[in-house]
């Protein structure tokens, strides 16, 4: 695909213009250069803020590192993690004994449960509304999904055949037309914004999160339907052996042509960021858990709603057990919220899956410290 979208001007000043708007759109709440911001905040105050004096590098490079980057997920093996997917009191890196504490573990929750399956057997609706159990304790998980059948049996009712544009145009008459779901422009940082049982209450969601309503009738109905994630948007999919709609559930469900996708990325980023083919390939079960929870990640990290962020924390180390970096990050939200135990055993856990990481040394050190202020609570 031609890497051709338009740019927001021409001339030396104009491309100024374009690169600190893009800045500024990516410094917005919720977004990439707010996250990567608030990251090396939080890992910095974390890493000093242990007893004893300050083992923090003094290199920019290496905090990036540290602070952003995945590190170590190369050197992972499912096979080496047995016991400890689920688990995260485990053995030292180097001592070979347990961590001190209570062992916790993560598989209580249904979530993480349906995370142990393989992606291809993870049914989308029921893990996106079990993962609202965490701000809605009480959820009614089958009256969801028996609201998510309704839907897709008044889609069936319209008899839509085999083409891509038909189904495409019975789900928008039913999910748009006559359950009136579409974008909440007005608020759209709301964290409810990303749960499945408000968007179902309410008829108002982010991208993602309505794309998992489509994509769910559409399964029900067997028909092929994918996620689609654009930079900063996310459709959804509908394949016929010919031809495949995008549809794009914020915006009343418009179908978008590959130009529109193009154009609305250009606009989205001022020309700093072209569309290429891989933005348009299918996104799995897994890989739409990963975003829809990076979104509620970045909501309450900007908010600084800790208790939240850490459940939101433990719900990604769960889908995503191979990155470290959601266990550091649990590592410093527990240590700002006097949790010394738990930051303790989350860079044991951390260390435990990526020996091989470059911030090991760094890790190990702060894990004496936080021996010691263990030892210093006793």
């Amino acid at each position: 695909m031609p890497n051709n979208a338009p740019t927001a001007g021409c001339g030396t000043a104009a491309r100024e213009d374009s690169r600190a708007e893009c800045r500024r759109w990516r410094a917005r709440p919720g977004g990439d250069g707010a996250e990567e911001s608030a990251n090396r905040l939080t890992f910095r105050a974390f890493y000093r803020s242990l007893p004893g004096p300050c083992a923090a590098p003094q290199r920019a490079s290496v905090w990036r590192r540290i602070c952003v980057s995945d590190n170590g997920h190369a050197h992972f093996s499912a096979g080496n993690d047995a016991g400890a997917r689920a688990i995260i009191g485990v053995h030292g890196r180097r001592s070979g004994k347990p961590t001190s504490g209570p062992v916790r573990d993560m598989s209580r929750h249904p979530f993480d449960l349906l995370m142990e399956l393989d992606t291809q057997h993870i049914r989308l609706d029921c893990a996106a509304l079990h993962l609202a159990r965490d701000v809605y304790p009480k959820i009614d998980v089958p009256r969801y999904l028996r609201l998510l059948d309704e839907m897709a049996a008044a889609v069936m009712q319209r008899r839509p055949g085999l083409a891509a544009t038909l189904r495409y145009e019975a789900l928008r008459d039913v999910l748009v037309g006559e359950f009136g779901l579409t974008g909440n422009a007005r608020d759209y940082y709301a964290p409810e914004n990303s749960y499945l049982n408000r968007v179902l209450d309410t008829r108002v969601g982010i991208p993602i999160s309505l794309a998992v309503v489509w994509l769910e009738v559409a399964r029900r109905l067997k028909w092929p339907a994918a996620g689609v994630g654009l930079p900063g948007h996310f459709l959804v999919r509908l394949d016929d052996p010919e031809r495949f709609v995008l549809a794009d559930p914020f915006h009343a469900g418009v179908a978008r042509s590959v130009d529109d996708c193009r154009l609305l990325v250009a606009e989205r980023f001022h020309g700093a960021v072209d569309l290429s083919a891989r933005h348009l390939r299918r996104v799995s079960t897994r890989g739409v858990l990963v975003r829809l929870l990076r979104n509620l990640r970045n909501i309450y990290l900007a908010a600084e709603d800790w208790s939240r962020l850490a459940g939101t924390l433990r719900r990604l180390a769960a889908v995503q057990p191979a990155n470290g970096r959601h266990l550091r990050e649990l590592a410093a939200v527990c240590w700002r919220q006097g949790d010394v135990r738990g930051a303790r055993d989350y860079l044991a856990l951390y260390l435990h899956r990526l020996p091989d990481a470059q911030d090991s040394s760094l890790v190990e050190r702060s894990l004496r410290k936080l021996d010691l202020a263990l030892v210093a609570q006793n």
